[in-house]
């Protein structure tokens, strides 16, 4: 399976009834909050590979279809094999330059998915030549300076792109240390007393409480461990205690944390902080509590927390290499 990128484009700015102006990089879980405008929903996107590549279905349809006809084999098909929590239903099918757009419902957001006219082929977003794409470096609207800035990347920890975030983040991180407030924080539903859900199953609700345990106990270690379980995520319950031990991590203390109230404690307090600033698409970042829209390199990350100091400090002035920043990461 071909390895899944950042774009390097800004990000995506619409609503959920707007028209896709590039792939969409963010797993939604809950429905989109005021701050959240990189949240757009993408099924399950892990079926996205690479940027634009097509999804072949077969067995659903042959020969050219009505958009109502082939809108039902493309839905029929993600019900089969990609939907996780729930089902999606068609919304409206209609043609658009030669090619079916096909509006569909899934958790609460209505997705476009573009489509051949004979079904076998599908992508969840597509690039309007007639619009103008901004590649620089946006600075987050309104964000207050501080002498030292709050940064909290929002992510769901099996989610490709999320996981792709937080490679970004590294080099930032490892650049500006303390002189930034960093959190690592999880996107998910639920309570202690009710049980937790996750886009991504259970496995994902799990691997965020060992993740919150690791922040809160070993948080010097946190980037160590996730360039070695982020190398494998999809199947971390094989791998952590592994990418624990080889980090330098106590794993039985992590245990301990996770099978008692701390690790429970420690999700719904990302819960709640997620919730209080309408976060639901992951990865989202947020500089000073002000959602950043910008691109998604390590180099524009770094650019906009820097302006959100005082007074950045002389670690602003380094560049962060770019093919350091944006080597892939297995996901699809």
């Amino acid at each position: 399976m071909a390895d899944e990128k950042y774009d390097g484009f800004s990000p995506p700015h619409h609503t959920h009834n707007s028209e896709p102006k590039t792939s969409e990089l963010v797993h939604t879980g809950k429905s989109a909050g005021k701050n959240s405008k990189w949240m757009y929903a993408g099924i399950v996107v892990a079926f996205i590979i690479g940027f634009l590549v097509s999804a072949p279905i077969t067995g659903y349809m042959t020969g050219m279809g009505s958009p109502n006809q082939t809108a039902a084999s493309i839905v029929s098909y993600i019900n089969t094999n990609l939907a996780q929590g729930g089902t999606a239903s068609l919304v409206s099918a209609g043609e658009v330059s030669g090619i079916y757009k096909i509006t569909i419902s899934y958790l609460g957001n209505e997705i476009p998915v573009y489509s051949t006219k004979d079904g076998k082929f599908f992508i969840t977003g597509v690039m309007d030549t007639g619009e103008e794409i901004s590649s620089g470096v946006e600075e987050p609207a309104n964000t207050p300076k501080t002498d030292r800035p709050d940064v909290n990347l929002f992510v769901m920890s099996q989610c490709p792109y999320g996981v792709q975030a937080e490679g970004v983040m590294e080099p930032i991180v490892e650049l500006l240390g303390n002189k930034i407030n960093f959190g690592l924080k999880f996107i998910a539903s639920g309570t202690a007393a009710s049980g937790f859900s996750s886009l991504h199953g259970q496995p994902e609700v799990d691997e965020d409480i060992r993740q919150a345990c690791i922040i809160k106990h070993y948080p010097e270690k946190l980037f160590s461990y996730l360039s070695c379980a982020n190398a494998d995520y999809r199947n971390i319950g094989s791998v952590w205690e592994n990418c624990s031990a080889s980090a330098g991590i106590d794993t039985e203390k992590i245990k301990t944390c996770f099978n008692g109230d701390e690790g429970k404690t420690l999700l719904a307090e990302n819960i709640k902080l997620a919730d209080k600033f309408g976060v639901g698409g992951s990865p989202t970042l947020m500089i000073n509590n002000i959602t950043y829209n910008g691109a998604r390199s390590a180099e524009a990350f770094k650019q906009a927390i820097c302006s959100a100091f005082n007074t950045p400090p002389a670690e602003c002035s380094q560049t962060i290499n770019a093919t350091a920043s944006s080597a892939p990461v297995t996901g699809g």
